[in-house]
This record gives structure tokens, C-alpha cells and sequence, in this order.
């Protein structure tokens, strides 16, 4: 009897290992086919925007939407298993023929496409335009962008290129940026080699274009500024 009860639960043991075993296993290649591409021969391109502040889960549910990935949740574990708490928001093209790894390592790079125009909307400071500017061409610097708006040398050549509208005003010991309220707000395209100068000396001549109505009056004025031109430009 007591062999018998013994070999029973012998054979239990073995059958609970064994189904745990094929589980593990199984559950193992399950996960592994989740990670891997979901069509490693497809030459698809694909847009995907992860807006600012989404959660781990919430860019699986994009990725997935997109088809990007398999498996939201298999994407979510791998994030926390791997610690990978910087992905970056923006808009990436990525591909159904990469891995889940591939794209964690693409939205931790934060190489988002760039826009194919420059749009500066009504309103926006030399700061904020100059953000615009790094976003449009990712191989600029902002710091780099800012100084030279604010390069005195810069603003004369622009003073001597349109002096009814870039006065010396803007040069005033109380103006902290020469070019605040100068750049026209629109939509610009830039092709070719990236030119700091001439990217800024296209939206001052916008500006131009734009107040040429208002010459007579700039005419008659003695101090004509950002003042002006706040009136007159859009907002």
C-alpha cells in the first residue's frame, strides 16, 4: 500500500514537473516570437508619433496599433525588465521588419524625423523659434542658433540689408535680442546645405516683404522698432 501511494505521488511530482517544464518552454519560445519582427522581410516604412508623457504601456498600445510590434504588453515587460526608462517622445519611422530591441534603441536615441517645413507660428519668441529651427535640421545647435541672432555683426548686415525695417534701435543697450519680434511667423522650406544666417535672414526678409506697404509711414517716423513692427506683423 504504501508503495503504491508512494509511486502515485511519484508519478503526480513527475507529471507537474513535466507539465511545468513544456510551460516554461513553451512560455520561453512564446515570449522569444513576441520580441522578434513582425515581418523581418518587410521594407515598410511606418510614421509612429509617441506624444510627450506617455507611460511604457501607452507607447506598446501605439507600436502595436501600428504594427510595429506584437505584443504591447511583451514590449511593456521587456522596458522594466531592461530598465530602459528614457524613451523619448517624438516622431520616428520605424518598421514591422524590427525587433522589439531595435525600437527601444531607436526611441532611446530620440532621432525623430524631421518636419519636411519650418513652421514658425504667430507669436513665438526667438527662443521657441530657434527650437523650431533644431527640430527642422537636428544637426543644429540652439545654442548655436541663439548667438547668432544676437550677433551684432549679423544685425548690421540685416540693417544694411533692410533698413526700413532692421533699424539701429534694435541695437539699444535696453534690447537684450536685436531680432525679437523681426523673424516673419510662416512656413519656410531650406534645402541644400544648413546656413544659420540665411534661414534667419529669410524670415527677416519676410518681414520686409510683408511691412513694404507701410514704408510711407516708416518714412515719417524717427524711432521705428519692435513696437512697430508688433502693431503691423501678425500675432
Amino acid at each position: 500500500m504504501k508503495k503504491s501511494k508512494s509511486k502515485m505521488i511519484t508519478i503526480i511530482i513527475s507529471s507537474v514537473a513535466a507539465v511545468l517544464v513544456v510551460l516554461t518552454v513553451g512560455g520561453y519560445f512564446y515570449v522569444d516570437s513576441q520580441l522578434q519582427a513582425v515581418n523581418a522581410s518587410s521594407k515598410e516604412s511606418i510614421i509612429v508619433d509617441i506624444p510627450k508623457g506617455s507611460k511604457v504601456s501607452e507607447i506598446g498600445d501605439i507600436l502595436q496599433e501600428n504594427n510595429v510590434i506584437n505584443s504591447s504588453m511583451i514590449f511593456t515587460y521587456y522596458v522594466k525588465y531592461k530598465n530602459e526608462t528614457n524613451l523619448k517622445a517624438g516622431k520616428y519611422k520605424l518598421s514591422p521588419s524590427m525587433t522589439v530591441e531595435q525600437v527601444v534603441n531607436e526611441l532611446k536615441k530620440g532621432q525623430v524625423i524631421a518636419p519636411s517645413r519650418l513652421v514658425i507660428p504667430e507669436g513665438y519668441s526667438l527662443d521657441q523659434i530657434a527650437d523650431r529651427m533644431v527640430a527642422y535640421k537636428p544637426e543644429l545647435k540652439k545654442a548655436d542658433i541663439l548667438k547668432v541672432m544676437d550677433d551684432k555683426a549679423f544685425v548690421n548686415e540685416l540693417m544694411t540689408a533692410y533698413p526700413d525695417t532692421v533699424t539701429r534701435d534694435v541695437l539699444a543697450a535696453n534690447i537684450k535680442h536685436p531680432l525679437e519680434g523681426y523673424l516673419y511667423p510662416a512656413t519656410y522650406e531650406f534645402t541644400g546645405k544648413t546656413d544659420i544666417k540665411a534661414m534667419v535672414s529669410d524670415m527677416v526678409k519676410a518681414t520686409d516683404a510683408n511691412i513694404a506697404k507701410y514704408k510711407p509711414e516708416l518714412t515719417k517716423q524717427k524711432n521705428v522698432g519692435a513696437s512697430f513692427l508688433n502693431d503691423v506683423l501678425p500675432h
